[in-house]
């Protein structure tokens, strides 16, 4: 999937699977029971880093 980024692209995940699709690549997911968050904003960002200082002891296994 890189080669479908340029250079000093910002490219968000939505994005970049419709180039894989449109190139007729396989796009497949898969599903997680985990926390995922978004960082793409820095409000995403700020709300991410508290989420884990937060909850420390469960990302690092403390």
């Amino acid at each position: 999937a890189l080669n479908y980024i340029k250079d000093d692209e910002a490219l968000g995940m939505p994005d970049l699977l419709v180039r894989l699709k449109e190139d007729g690549k396989k796009v497949c997911t898969y599903e997680q029971d985990c926390l995922w968050l978004d960082i793409g904003r820095e409000d995403d960002y700020k709300t991410a880093m508290e989420t884990f200082e937060d909850n420390r002891s469960d990302f690092l296994g403390d």
